[in-house]
C-alpha cells in the first residue's frame, strides 16, 4: 500500500475551498490503483507564518489587524492544536 498524504494550508476560513484540491487527488488515487492510501489533513484560516503554533493571545492580535473577529482566536487555537495532533499522530502511524 502506498500513502499519500494531502496537507492543506489555506488561508480562507470556508472548508469548501479546499474541495477542487481533495477532487483531484481522489481522482489521482482511483488512477493509481486499489492500493493507494489517500490522507487528508485541511486547515483553514491559515494567514500567515506560524499561524498553526501562535496562542490564542497571539491570535487575538493578530486577527484584529487582519479584521477577523478576536472571538474566532479562541476556537483556533483549540483547533490549530488538534490540528497539528492529528498530523503528529498520522506521521506516527506511517513510519511504523
Amino acid at each position: 500500500t502506498k500513502d499519500i498524504v494531502l496537507l492543506l494550508a489555506m488561508g480562507s476560513s470556508d472548508e469548501n475551498d479546499s474541495q477542487p484540491v481533495i477532487d483531484l487527488f481522489s481522482f489521482l488515487k482511483k488512477i493509481l490503483g486499489k492500493n493507494i492510501k489517500l490522507h487528508i489533513i485541511s486547515g483553514t484560516r491559515l494567514a500567515v507564518s506560524n499561524h498553526i503554533v501562535k496562542t490564542e493571545e497571539e491570535l487575538k492580535g493578530l486577527y484584529g489587524k487582519l479584521g477577523l473577529p478576536e472571538h474566532l482566536a479562541a476556537i483556533d487555537a483549540k483547533r490549530n492544536e488538534t490540528l497539528l495532533q492529528s498530523c503528529n499522530e498520522l506521521g506516527r502511524e506511517l513510519t511504523n
